[in-house]
């Protein structure tokens, strides 16, 4: 017997025991040499049989290798040991379950396969669960291993952030304010502002219609978070949105043509 190793191949090791081959012919052994062949790689409770013998060879030992016509013979093939173990990881919230992260593998896989480990859910939070998975591009591959998944309960989400925007404008310094006005965004996946917010947003400056010609903030406010999934803050570019710009100068109206 051996363990799976993702092929047919028989070494004649399998067949002797103590380096000798029992004929069963008045006590006569023999050597076996060589490789042969299964009809089928995969692991199972039954012995798999040789399907071709021509790689391995007999040879003499206490009896004759000219003698005898080695006939066949089975293998029992049994699951190689799995363990795939989901890794500690963190990542901003997204909206999804999905990590980039891979897990860790104990004991070889011999087919070809894809490796993967998500979290339990896609709230933000720590100590969360993450779980391994393995995926075999032929399904059937899997009954070749025993397969324990160890699952890693340090797993850490944090809340992605969103932004009060406010619209850029601008006004003539003297005149009356103008209306501010700006949106929130940075939302993740699916969500929208009425399953994770809550209020109206509000815009205010601290200009006034007397300040200097320069650039000045537009700030949001009025709304609040319904779950831990998000921080709410002022975007960069706020603290700029507002511009105030010199009055212009009075357009002459006098004829400059001298009399």
């Amino acid at each position: 017997s051996r363990v799976y190793d993702g092929t047919a191949t028989a070494n004649a090791s399998l067949f002797v025991t103590g380096g000798v081959l029992v004929t069963g012919v008045n006590g006569e052994t023999l050597g076996l040499a060589g490789t042969g062949v299964l009809v089928s790689k995969n692991a199972g409770d039954s012995g798999v049989a040789l399907s071709d013998t021509s790689g391995l060879t007999l040879l003499d030992g206490t009896g004759k290798a000219s003698n005898y016509t080695l006939g066949g013979g089975s293998v029992i093939i049994s699951k190689a040991p799995l363990t795939i173990t989901a890794a500690a990881s963190s990542k901003t919230y997204d909206g999804t379950t999905v990590i980039s992260t891979l897990p860790t593998v104990l004991g070889s896989v011999y087919d070809a396969h894809t490796l993967s480990e998500s979290y339990s859910d896609p709230n933000a939070g720590s100590g969360k669960t993450l779980t391994p998975q393995i995926v075999f591009a032929n399904s059937a591959d899997a009954a070749n291993y025993n397969l324990t998944l160890v699952n890693n309960s340090a797993g850490v989400i944090t809340p992605a952030t969103l932004y009060y925007t406010a619209t850029p404008t601008s006004m003539i310094q003297g005149n009356a304010l103008p209306t501010l006005t700006g949106t929130i965004t940075g939302l993740k996946g699916s969500d929208s502002l009425e399953t994770v917010t809550q209020g109206t947003a509000n815009w205010s400056t601290t200009a006034t219609q007397t300040s200097p010609v320069g650039r000045y903030n537009i700030n949001g406010a009025g709304v609040t978070l319904k779950n831990g999934n998000y921080m709410l803050t002022q975007a960069a570019a706020n603290d700029t949105a507002l511009t105030i710009q010199a009055t212009p100068a009075p357009t002459s109206t006098q004829d400059p043509t001298p009399t």
